[in-house]
C-alpha cells in the first residue's frame, strides 16, 4: 500500500492519523532517499561559514559543475533555492536569539544574524515569519 493510501485511509476510518501504519512506508522512503554529494557540501559549508554576501560565490568556486547546475539540484532535494536555503538558517538563528534574549539591540541581532542592515533582516523575517520581530517577540502587540 502506497503512503497516499495510508494516509487516505486513516483520514476516513478516523479523525487521527494512524502513526504506527504510516511508520513503515515513512521509513522505506527515508531509507532510500540520498542527498546529492554537492548537496551535502554546501550544508556543510554553510555551517561552517559566516552567512552573508558572497557565499553562493564563495562556494561555487569550489565546485565541478556549474552553479546553475548546482542549483537545479539542490532545487530538486530541497524545494527551495540554495539562496533562501540561506535565508531561511539565518532567520532561524536570529530566532533562536530572540527566544533566548542573546543580543542588545534589533540593529546588533539582525548584522550578528548575518543580514546586512536591520530592514533587510525585519524585511526577510516577515517574509518567512509572517510578522515582525518585535510582534514575534511580544505576540500581544500584533
Amino acid at each position: 500500500m502506497e503512503l497516499g493510501e495510508i494516509i487516505g485511509n486513516s483520514l476516513t476510518v478516523s479523525s487521527a492519523l494512524n502513526l504506527e501504519a504510516l511508520e513503515g512506508p515513512l521509513y522505506t522512503l527515508f531509507k532510500e532517499f540520498r542527498l546529492d554529494e554537492d548537496v551535502q557540501r554546501f550544508d556543510r559549508f554553510v555551517s561552517n561559514q559566516v552567512l552573508g554576501k558572497g557565499l553562493m560565490n564563495a562556494f561555487g568556486n569550489t565546485l565541478a559543475i556549474t552553479q546553475k547546475s548546482f542549483i537545479q539540484k539542490f532545487k530538486k532535494d530541497y524545494l527551495l533555492t540554495p539562496n533562501t536555503y540561506v535565508k531561511l538558517k539565518l532567520i532561524n538563528t536570529s530566532i533562536q536569539r530572540l527566544e533566548t534574549s542573546r543580543f542588545g539591540s534589533l540593529t546588533e541581532l539582525a548584522l550578528d544574524a548575518g543580514f546586512y542592515d536591520q530592514s533587510h533582516f525585519i524585511r526577510n523575517f516577515k517574509k518567512f515569519c509572517g510578522c515582525s520581530p518585535k510582534q514575534y517577540r511580544s505576540p500581544s502587540l500584533g
